[in-house]
């Protein structure tokens, strides 16, 4: 094939999967639920997160450092800094979140008041393919927030997102984009490190109204993204480090406290100081955890996976296998067969957005 030819179709096979992804999220927003938060001490940095959607597929990907990605012509190009250990539903380099080998976290959650800034000279970038960039380039906060200098998620309805993001050192920002311009909420302005599905300044304004925070209201059940923010407040106020309950079994009881018995995915529970991953599935409830310090994050060896759903329990870390372009493959098929409105994608292109990550190539660290 020509080799203009194939540039040609790369850029369409990724922008056709930017607008599936899209119409996929916009279509399916009224019954997205997720929460995140951080439990913070003097000795505790414990993340938790659950996914809300209607499919339940993915890959646990070990990214590694040293290794070139492009994100095409009108895109960004860079180097990874650092290897990572992210949650792919939609492929590999597009992943829902992860944790990096410096102790970065990030949290992919929907927001349907997201605006961002149009076109511009500073290149753009996917909503997700925005979550490898930072796990790749950054180790804290403050570097995340730094970034808009030099990418921007590219607008489409399907970028209507918000993140949650915390570091080794105990910082945590909500980053939003908000009229056209990147907002954050840290420090001071983040006295609550919790996100869910409304923008920060009106999840922390609704506290205001319910008993437990000094209103006159009682506190909200239910699964609205208010009463999920109020309910986690809570139980973040109420956390104890001294009390023998380990952080990570709150940090479950909390996220069981949001779930939804249909909806919930995955819960998630990042020990940032021990670079330690655990996760449930709506389909293996079993407990299971992933030790970063365990892995070779050097480029000069395979990008690892691992199915999500994998009949497995307790220690899974020496159960990742070598990636696969045919396993990317299979997990772009079951998704996209999995959707009512994008079982008709031709075979050709799935095919194509399965081997888009083979471009990357290992330059050294």
């Amino acid at each position: 094939m020509d080799p203009g030819h194939q540039h040609q179709r790369r850029r369409f096979v990724v922008k056709h999967l930017r607008t599936s992804l899209l119409i996929l999220l916009a279509l399916a927003r009224p019954e997205l639920a997720c929460t995140a938060f951080l439990l913070v001490s003097e000795d505790i940095l414990v993340f938790g997160r659950s996914f809300d959607w209607s499919v339940d597929d993915a890959l646990v990907l070990v990214n590694k450092r040293g290794v070139a990605r492009s994100s095409g012509s009108s895109g960004p190009s860079w180097v990874s800094k650092f290897g990572s250990v992210t949650f792919n539903q939609y492929g590999r380099n597009s992943p829902l979140g992860g944790i990096n080998e410096r102790g970065l976290v990030l949290a992919t959650l929907w927001l349907d008041e997201t605006e961002h800034r149009p076109p511009d000279s500073v290149p753009g970038i996917g909503s997700l393919r925005w979550v490898q960039y930072q796990l790749d380039n950054c180790s804290t906060v403050a570097q995340v927030m730094a970034t808009d200098r030099q990418i921007r998620i590219s607008p489409g309805p399907g970028s209507k997102v918000h993140y949650l993001v915390a570091d080794a050192r105990g910082g945590s920002a909500a980053v939003e984009f908000l009229g056209g311009r990147p907002v954050y909420h840290h420090g001071k302005e983040l006295p609550r490190p919790v996100l869910t599905n409304s923008t920060c300044a009106e999840s922390q304004s609704s506290l205001d109204r319910w008993q437990e925070f000094g209103g006159s209201d009682p506190l909200p059940d239910g699964h609205s993204s208010l009463a999920r923010y109020a309910r986690t407040c809570l139980h973040l106020d109420r956390f104890d480090p001294e009390d023998s309950f380990p952080a990570r079994d709150y940090a479950f009881s909390m996220l069981k406290a949001v779930s939804s018995e249909t909806r919930t995915m995955w819960s998630i529970v990042y020990d940032i100081p021990a670079r330690k991953v655990w996760f449930r599935t709506k389909r293996n409830q079993e407990l299971r955890w992933i030790e970063l310090d365990r892995f070779n994050f050097s480029g000069a060896t395979p990008c690892r996976m691992l199915d999500i759903n994998a009949r497995l329990r307790e220690d899974v870390t020496t159960a990742f296998t070598r990636y696969t372009t045919k396993a990317n493959r299979d997990l772009i098929y079951r998704v996209y067969r999995s959707v009512g409105f994008l079982r008709d994608t031709p075979d050709r292109i799935l095919d194509e957005i399965a081997r888009v990550p083979e471009a990357d190539r290992y330059v050294g660290e």
